[in-house]
Parts: C-alpha cells; sequence; structure tokens
C-alpha cells in the first residue's frame, strides 16, 4: 500500500514517530560532516524536518529546504513550528519519484 493511500490520521501519526525517531539520532548521524563550505541542503523527503534542524543546529547559518509529498508539508510545518524553527527550513511539494528536484538557492 502507498502512503497516501493510508489516510491522513496514519501519515500524521508516521510522520510524528519518524521525528521522535529522528530527532534523536539526526546530530550523531551528521556529527562528521564537514559543513565548512556548504551554504545549502536540501532533505529530500525530508519529512518533519529533523535532518534539517540538526544541520541548523550544527551550523545556524545554512539555508535549508525540505521536498516532499504535498500532503507531508503541512504535517513537517506544525512540526518546525513546535520544535522553534519556523522561518529557518524552506519547504517544496513534490515527489521525488516523478518531480525535478527543486534549487534551493543561497
Amino acid at each position: 500500500m502507498e502512503i497516501n493511500e493510508r489516510g491522513e490520521q496514519w501519515l500524521e501519526a508516521f510522520i510524528n514517530a519518524m521525528h521522535d525517531r529522528g530527532k534523536k539520532q539526526a546530530s550523531a548521524q551528521i556529527s562528521n560532516i564537514d559543513l565548512q563550505n556548504v551554504e545549502s541542503i536540501l532533505d529530500v523527503g525530508g519529512g518533519s524536518g529533523c535532518f534539517c534542524m540538526a544541520f541548523l543546529n550544527k551550523k545556524p547559518e545554512l539555508q535549508t529546504a525540505i521536498f516532499d509529498l504535498p500532503n507531508v508539508i503541512p504535517i513537517s510545518k506544525k512540526i518546525i513550528e513546535k520544535e522553534g524553527f519556523s522561518g529557518r527550513i524552506e519547504h517544496y511539494e513534490g515527489d521525488y519519484t516523478i518531480d525535478e528536484l527543486p534549487k534551493v538557492s543561497v
């Protein structure tokens, strides 16, 4: 069953569960990434934004963006607001299996 066939209630619970798990792991997973010459990050299928948040905690001046399904974006925005990152993470709607990735500008 495709993710969009499971219903909005399931999707919101899934994205929140992935956020709780990702929030605990994201900082450790990106800890060895050298961001010295990095100005922007596009998280494809970024869901809740936990990796964008971790990157911003590591380098606050980064331009960050999430590319995810249209029905995931409102859930992502709620979580990002709750976590205190409103206005720091851009959102782009699309399906990476069929849509071209957005050009994130700095």
